[in-house]
């Protein structure tokens, strides 16, 4: 038998043990959002410049005016936001700021703009994305309180018109979810001890069971909080894992078309049944060993897959997603085909039902293409393929030959890579 002090020395000393791996788990759990948060940023700045590239190629071929092409790409940037609000910023080598989140310094240079420790902060940031692009921190003013607070940006250098263009980490969103680990990690640690010294007999159930909510919660970090889908991180993490095995694999993007208008028209409940219906059609028609369904945020969302039939099943799903969404308008606009709301000008005009826009890219065995490569690829595949009508696939082969296809079709052929 364990006497009353041996049972008590071993709970105190498993509950120093665990409190010191909770404060383990904090600090990693900091590095780890950290660097998480600098990823997504890096990851969006490179996804803006394929955007600003895209139409930067067609002034090169004289599809556009350079002016024209100047305006469409800062007309599309101004209008991106991601993460409650956060938005990219870009600015000429004169210090105009050419988009901003803050539409009251558009137009203007702010290129002597001083914050109080006297460092002048557009200079820094524009002399960053020459020398290369990076992280800049700097103290930015609140539009709200006008008081300055710390930020960080990540910036780059678009050097065929000069420009620099960069985006902010959400600083005020990792600060909560810092904070919100943090308690959650002392008040498990403190439960910890408090069990532990009351009954030594339930430690090895009560530890297996923390050990599988805290693997369940490092997993639902990342996930969607709508759809429970793997979020960006384990996207990326799962992209990775494939390129290192140099896996052949088929990289798929789905997109919503006409999604904003049914928002604005529906309402976000039913938006939100469209995305959780979406959601699990997905994981319906791509469960096999070897599939991977993510949902990057907003409409988007991914599929990986090393099967062979991925086309025929992209048409299964097709159909079903086009039975869910028609379910959900009225009678009415089933019959016209579509609704009437406002564009983002302002200006009211027809939108067809909402359908998918589908790019696809061919990975072959032995090929380890940079993940900037596929996010630059899949960004042009995207642009191209929401020109087309209905729900549609545009696939890219390894050889770099593009296919379209409309889903809202039976399949004729195979596209399976070899």
């Amino acid at each position: 038998m364990i006497s009353k002090v041996g049972l008590f020395s071993i709970a105190a000393f498993i509950a120093l043990a665990m409190i010191s791996y909770t404060l383990y788990e904090i600090l990693k759990t900091r590095h780890h959002l950290a660097h998480s948060y600098e990823q997504g940023a890096v990851f969006l700045v490179q996804n803006a410049t394929s955007l600003l590239d895209f139409y930067y190629q067609r002034y090169q071929a004289g599809d556009l005016s350079l002016e024209a092409a100047q305006q469409n790409s800062l007309e599309l940037i101004s209008h991106l936001s991601y993460d409650d609000n956060n938005y990219f910023f870009i600015g000429n080598h004169e210090g105009i700021s050419l988009a901003n989140g803050h539409q009251d310094i558009v137009g203007t240079n702010i290129l002597h703009l001083q914050a109080p420790d006297g460092r002048y902060i557009i200079q820094e940031i524009y002399a960053a994305a020459v020398n290369g692009g990076g992280f800049v921190e700097y103290l930015w003013p609140n539009p709200d309180t006008g008081d300055y607070e710390h930020k960080t940006s990540y910036v780059v250098q678009f050097a065929p018109w000069d420009w620099t263009l960069g985006t902010g980490i959400n600083t005020t969103q990792l600060k909560q979810t810092l904070e919100e680990a943090r308690y959650h990690s002392i008040v498990g640690s403190i439960t910890i001890f408090l069990l532990f010294t009351l009954l030594l007999t339930a430690f090895y159930l009560f530890s297996r069971h923390l050990y599988t909510i805290r693997s369940r919660l490092h997993e639902a970090r990342d996930d969607n909080p709508l759809t429970f889908l793997p979020g960006n991180h384990r996207i990326q993490a799962e992209l990775a894992k494939r390129r290192e095995a140099q896996q052949g694999f088929t990289y798929i993007y789905i997109d919503l078309d006409q999604f904003k208008a049914f928002n604005d028209v529906y309402g976000y409940a039913l938006g939100d049944q469209i995305l959780i219906g979406l959601a699990k059609i997905l994981k319906k028609h791509f469960r096999l060993q070897g599939d991977f369904v993510g949902h990057i945020g907003g409409d988007d969302f991914v599929l990986i897959t090393d099967q062979d039939d991925w086309l025929d099943r992209l048409h299964a799903l097709a159909a079903d997603f086009n039975q869910l969404s028609s379910a959900l308008y009225s009678e009415e606009d089933r019959q016209r085909g579509g609704i009437c709301a406002l564009d983002r000008f302002g200006v009211e005009r027809f939108f067809s039902l909402v359908s998918l826009s589908v790019s696809a890219l061919e990975i072959l065995p032995a090929t380890r293409p940079e993940l900037e490569q596929l996010a630059a690829q899949m960004t042009s595949l995207k642009m191209q393929a929401k020109n087309s009508a209905g729900s549609c696939l545009l696939y890219q082969q390894a050889n770099g030959t593009l296919v379209h296809l409309q889903l809202d079709e039976q399949p004729q052929t195979s596209l399976a890579f070899h």
